[in-house]
């Protein structure tokens, strides 16, 4: 503090004073007996002083200058203790102001994707991450907080479907065995006994090898660039009579969550029951069947309808053939897209629950409407290619792969 420096600075005139008196005093004179006496020699003067007016100055000018120089450092310590304080503040604030959250909209799902989808649909590329788990950036520090990821595409077992009509043999019915009425004999004709006529069964039906039902497709592009699961349900609900409208259930019922970066960690939706992202952009992610069953029911509701979705994932390919299609139902299911690119696994993120999950692109969703088994074929009304047909295997494998995703309407 300035004051105890202005102290100190007055102590130190005040003794060299008293020293100057001393000296004025004993100029010109000669050795004097004081008593207990120390002579010392200034400048050719010879000044006597005593030892104990010596002392006695001496000994108060260290105990005022020891006291100042005291606060004097505790001053300077709080000084510095004060400026170290601003200083962390100061640095505080100018990391918090750095790792703010931002919200960020994440998936390259573009044509210059490595693991992203080359026309269209779920692929989850995200520009931050080169398509793979996020790593620590501007926005966050430490290493991220993930946990191993949670495996969601694991197929569910199956639940019973109240709409379903489990196709089944035709039940045959043996003709009753009566006895055959007795006659007398002719007398004109021989005695000849007339056999009972037995009915041959008739053959067990086979289930058919191929069956392929009449659906319109309905294009993503370029309403919903990410929007394969939107683009299918609308497909689905057209053909049973609803006047439905892609991009009205994108906005008004499908549940969506953006994705933000908080301290090295990308938090974002569970993809199972929320959108991930926004299927208008072409940075966004997809979502599997249970969000779709919460998107249709709020459709089904909004218009007043008798019928609602199921979530009938977990079924075999050949159950759906058998239990859906020979029924004339078509039903949505989970595959990917670019002709049945194989999975990748890419972005991992953390849910709202704290699960980590991890994407896997090239996800896409179409609606399955035939098969034929003869030719190893499967056809589906596909929102990126129109009404085509894939390999049976192949299908068959990207669909296991995908948790054997199925979404019903009855």
């Amino acid at each position: 503090m300035k004051e105890f420096k202005y102290i100190k600075m007055t102590l130190k005139a005040l003794f060299l004073a008293a020293s100057a008196t001393f000296v004025l005093a004993s100029c010109g004179s000669t050795d004097r007996e004081l008593g207990d006496e120390h002579t010392v020699s200034v400048k050719d003067t010879r000044k006597t002083i005593t030892t104990a007016d010596s002392e006695a100055v001496t000994d108060a000018f260290t105990e005022l200058t020891t006291v100042v120089e005291s606060k004097d450092s505790s001053s300077d310590t709080d000084s510095d203790s004060s400026a170290e304080e601003t200083s962390a503040k100061k640095k505080t604030t100018t990391t918090t102001a750095k790792t703010g959250t931002a919200v960020i909209r994440t998936q390259g799902a573009t044509t210059s994707d490595a693991a992203g989808k080359s026309t269209g649909g779920n692929t989850g590329g995200n520009s931050n991450t080169g398509g793979g788990a996020p790593t620590n950036n501007d926005s966050g520090s430490g290493e991220p907080a993930y946990s191993e990821p949670v495996n969601v595409y694991t197929a569910p077992d199956p639940v019973e479907d109240p709409t379903v009509s489990i196709y089944t043999d035709p039940v045959v019915t043996e003709p009753p065995v009566t006895d055959p009425p007795v006659s007398e004999p002719d007398s004109s004709e021989p005695d000849v006994s007339q056999e009972p006529q037995v009915s041959e069964d008739p053959p067990a039906q086979e289930p058919p090898s191929s069956n392929r039902l009449s659906v319109n497709v309905i294009y993503q592009y370029p309403e919903l660039p990410t929007g394969c699961e939107t683009t299918a349900l609308t497909i689905l609900l057209r053909h049973l009579g609803y006047n439905a409208d892609k991009v009205s259930i994108a906005r008004y019922h499908l549940p969506k969550q953006d994705f933000h970066w908080s301290y090295g960690t990308m938090y974002g939706a569970d993809f199972r029951t929320t959108f991930a992202g926004n299927p208008e952009n072409s940075y966004s992610y997809g979502c599997l069947a249970p969000c779709i069953v919460t998107a249709a029911n709020s459709y089904l509701g909004s218009v007043g309808a008798g019928q609602s979705a199921y979530d009938i994932s977990g079924r075999e390919l050949d159950t759906l053939f058998r239990d859906y299609i020979d029924m004339g139902r078509p039903v949505l299911i989970w595959i990917t897209s670019d002709n049945l690119h194989p999975t990748i696994p890419t972005t991992v993120w953390m849910t709202p629950s704290g699960e980590t999950v991890q994407w896997l692109a090239y996800e896409h969703c179409v609606v399955l409407t035939g098969y034929d088994l003869d030719a190893g074929l499967v056809y589906v009304s596909d929102p990126l290619s129109g009404n085509v047909s894939y390999d049976l295997n192949t299908l068959r494998q990207r669909y296991n792969e995908l948790g054997r995703q199925s979404v019903c309407i009855g």
